[in-house]
């Protein structure tokens, strides 16, 4: 952006302000937006694997997340350790941040859709990964292109702590 001269950096309009004043002139901005940056709500596409699509998915991808390469530990053994350390690796089964051991976040194994379903992607075994629980929130209904990330090629044997 080029400055007047003689002017602060406050005293040049914000990108924002010049756009109100295009709108403020007649110029179909809504038209724009559409065309530029358009608004697609996400289909709210809940799901619900049963255990062993879980275990398919988890012994397919060796315990492995497919996003950072990183070992996941079987669902079981994070649970008997909870029962056994009960106050020095708490679970929640509500999974809250305030009542669960933050290793569960990162070792937990989940599945992720890699192509989110809201996004166009289907709901099917080529299109699911391992991953951890962290990850997974964290990826929510964005493509892999927008966050940058990929994913590691599938694995065919269990090297993960089961």
């Amino acid at each position: 952006m080029q400055r007047d001269a003689g002017l602060t950096a406050f005293d040049q309009p914000l990108p924002v302000e010049k756009t109100l004043k295009e709108l403020g002139s007649g110029w179909d901005f809504g038209r724009r937006i559409a065309s530029e940056y358009p608004f697609t709500p996400p289909t709210n596409a809940w799901r619900k694997y049963s255990a062993g699509q879980y275990m398919e998915v988890f012994v397919r991808d060796g315990f492995i997340d497919r996003y950072s390469g990183r070992r996941l530990v079987f669902p079981g053994t994070l649970r008997l350790l909870s029962l056994l350390l009960l106050q020095e690796f708490p679970f929640h089964p509500n999974w809250k941040t305030d009542a669960c051991h933050f290793a569960f976040w990162e070792l937990f194994p989940t599945i992720d859709v890699i192509v989110p379903v809201s996004r166009g992607g289907l709901d099917r075994e080529d299109n699911w990964v391992s991953t951890s629980m962290l990850l997974n929130a964290a990826k929510a209904n964005f493509t892999l292109e927008e966050l940058g990330w990929s994913y590691t090629s599938q694995m065919t044997s269990i090297v993960g702590m089961v």
